[in-house]
């Protein structure tokens, strides 16, 4: 994750970063979840992970599940978004 430096000279600055096997989507939730920014990823294992952003920005992760093991995630949606309307 970066923010982004607005100085004289603007740049990205990385805020915090994650290893993992290739993401093949991510999705930032419309709304808060429990006041916290979240996003939520797939990845190129099959594992779908939610993360939320703590005040500090670094990020822990609220839950990951696995699909099954003849299944690929390759897009991801939040269905909050009407809600945020």
């Amino acid at each position: 994750m970066y923010s982004l430096n607005t100085s004289s000279n603007p740049q990205l600055d990385l805020q915090t970063g994650l290893d993992m096997p290739g993401i093949l989507d991510i999705k930032w939730s419309y709304l808060p979840l429990n006041e916290s920014p979240t996003f939520a990823l797939v990845n190129s294992v099959g594992q779908i992970h939610v993360y939320k952003v703590n005040d500090d920005n670094t990020v822990a992760m609220v839950t990951k599940e696995e699909l099954t093991p003849s299944s690929l995630g390759l897009s991801l949606e939040w269905n909050n978004m009407k809600q945020s309307r």
